[in-house]
């Protein structure tokens, strides 16, 4: 929102933009919201007056760094609206109980849409400007439409195929021409978008000084290539442990992707040596400044790649996949590599045989070990991302798309005339300032404690269950820590974990010190209270105080990562002797667990 809105309709006035979307673009695990966030800025100081209505709601957790940073306890204004300062922008959010879109409830939509309504009928935009195809996102382009106001919609995937969506927008924005060119030519589309590039600040992205060291991957998930990447790491751990890869973590979690992939691949494995595991940042400097290539493997359609854009930026060459806008992206400042079809298909799991492998390995070690190749690659990056992605380029492009619409002056309408017009009574209405209450059925007993009155969850249909307190869950070898699902479960601040790592598989446990939530003890596990002996094997995944079957008797995929490398002396910790455990509600055991020692409860849920 820029500041001191003006509420004249004078000619002379500044152009107004309302960006209004129940997501939340200080997201930093999306790219979507980056990029427009980035345009926003871009606008303002073309001289638009931006206002910005969006909700707590992000593509994941990792993302919400910097509106924690000025709200670190935003969850206590539940069903609020806050207001989150940007530089030139400010963000209007109202706080929702969870932060996944699919958990949006009615009556946080109801809030949004009231603000919504609000803030078009007092801020009179010239333009509405959005992105999303869920049904509520269908009423902003529908109302902005009732008072005449144009919308304008953010497309930047290949996943919208039907038309309802576009059925009220004036004006289709995308970042490359691939994809513009994709939905042109679409039988179920068929509609034509205007490419403006990515929109990238070099303040945050562009390194100063580059050391080219490392093999750079962002986003370890499964539509961006993690297969790929997991079994090219496997290769180089072999041939060249000297090459270290640096996994970036956006919204997926890198441990998760390794151990389902090894696991297929037949030797399960927690952590490659050759792999260091940086977690999601604001400032992308620190992982560019230490790269070499990028490597990009994307088996969806990819509608540009924001990360090609900041690598080129960086001078720094790409390895891609030959879909979608990634091509456009780079340019020849990379090369593009064409794998089977079925590595194209969902849920992106296909891993590649050793000769389909070979010249990705093969281009790394040329990058590598050809001085005066990877130079020439560099230079041609440099230019590119001079020429293609330079962000006063991509605002000229925004500023001449959004001219016509803006010409229009909507904003100086009387909306009332507009609603009439298209109402089938006849009539209108100016939207007053909502009301934000709380949902109180949403209410958990914690959250319940910060009010004077307790408020009781509404019962669904003929079953009425409800949680005093916290589910307790005992996790008996960290394996909520390890696949990355911990965090997320204590945001709800409905979960308290207790986990047990007898062979330190955990990374960095000092993160959780002092935490009232999570708490991790190394070298020790559930028992009956008396000492044990831990065989700590080749793959810490299997080190455990039973010891590993005959050889003979495990599957060859085992037979390596089963060897014994000690017989270590280790704690267990009876159920009942834990101080401050009043009870405990899940307790989660594995195959490498020894039920026989743990005494079990009958009202404890175990998995």
């Amino acid at each position: 929102m820029a500041k001191n809105s003006p509420t004249t309709t004078s000619q002379k006035r500044k152009p107004r933009l309302l960006w209004a979307n129940p997501f939340c673009l200080l997201d930093t695990s999306s790219g979507a919201s980056m990029t427009v966030r980035q345009m926003l800025h871009q606008l303002v100081k073309n001289g638009y007056e931006v206002q910005i209505l969006g909700c707590t709601i992000f593509d994941n957790p990792k993302g919400m760094g910097r509106l924690e940073e000025q709200y670190p306890d935003f969850k206590k204004s539940l069903h609020q609206l806050i207001e989150v300062e940007d530089g030139a922008l400010s963000h209007q959010l109202v706080v929702t109980a969870r932060t996944i879109r699919n958990h949006l409830t009615a009556h946080e939509e109801g809030l949004w849409y009231s603000q919504y309504l609000y803030m078009l009928d007092n801020f009179k935009p010239d333009i509405v400007w959005f992105y999303g195809g869920q049904t509520l996102d269908l009423l902003i382009p529908d109302e902005a439409r009732a008072r005449g106001i144009p919308a304008a919609f953010y497309l930047a995937n290949g996943n919208y195929k039907a038309v309802r969506w576009c059925r009220d927008i004036d004006l289709i924005l995308t970042d490359s021409q691939s994809t513009a060119d994709m939905y042109r030519t679409s039988q179920n589309a068929g509609f034509a978008a205007t490419p403006v590039g990515k929109f990238i600040d070099p303040a945050n992205f562009v390194a100063e000084t580059h050391e080219r060291k490392r093999l750079l991957f962002v986003n370890p998930s499964w539509q961006k290539g993690a297969s790929v990447v997991v079994q090219l790491a496997l290769a180089l751990e072999k041939k060249r442990p000297d090459i270290q890869l640096e996994v970036v973590e956006a919204r997926a979690d890198w441990s998760a992707v390794l151990r389902e992939a090894t696991k297929r691949l037949g030797e399960e494995r927690t952590s490659l040596s050759n792999v260091i595991v940086t977690p999601n940042t604001n400032d992308m400097r620190g992982p560019y400044s230490r790269a070499r290539l990028l490597l990009a493997p994307s088996l969806w359609w990819e509608s540009s790649g924001r990360v090609l854009a900041e690598a080129m930026l960086n001078g720094i060459p790409a390895l891609i996949t030959n879909r979608g806008g990634m091509p456009e992206m780079i340019g020849d400042a990379g090369l593009a590599f064409d794998f089977p079809e079925e590595c194209y298909e969902e849920p992106y799991q296909h891993l590649l045989d050793e000769e389909q492998l070979h010249p990705l390995l093969d281009a790394v070690l040329d990058f590598y070990d050809d001085t005066v190749l990877y130079e020439k690659y560099v230079q041609r990056a440099w230019e590119v991302g001079k020429q293609r992605h330079h962000i006063e380029k991509a605002t000229e492009r925004l500023v001449n798309a959004l001219t016509p619409l803006i010409k229009l002056k909507a904003g100086n309408k009387d909306f009332t005339l507009s609603q009439q017009k298209r109402h089938r009574q006849g009539l209108a209405s100016i939207a007053s300032k909502p009301k934000f209450k709380v949902d109180a059925s949403l209410l958990t007993h914690s959250q319940n404690s910060n009010h004077s009155e307790k408020s009781t969850p509404l019962p669904t249909g003929d079953f009425d269950w409800q949680i005093e307190g916290k589910v307790i869950v005992l996790d008996s070898r960290a394996k909520l820590l390890k696949m990355g699902a911990a965090k997320s479960l204590t945001e709800t601040g409905a979960f308290g974990i207790i986990a047990f790592d007898p062979a330190s598989e955990v990374s960095d446990p000092k993160q959780y010190e002092g935490s009232e939530t999570i708490q991790v003890f190394q070298h020790a596990l559930l028992g009956d209270g008396n000492p044990a002996t831990l065989h700590t094997c080749l793959d810490a995944g299997m080190s455990s105080t039973l010891e590993p079957l005959p050889q003979e008797e495990l599957p060859e995929q085992h037979h390596q990562g089963a060897k014994v490398l000690t017989k270590l002396p280790i704690n267990t910790v009876a159920l009942d002797n834990i101080e401050g455990l009043p009870s405990i509600d899940w307790l989660i055991l594995d195959e490498l667990s020894d039920t026989a020692t743990i005494p079990l409860c009958a009202n404890v849920v175990v998995t």
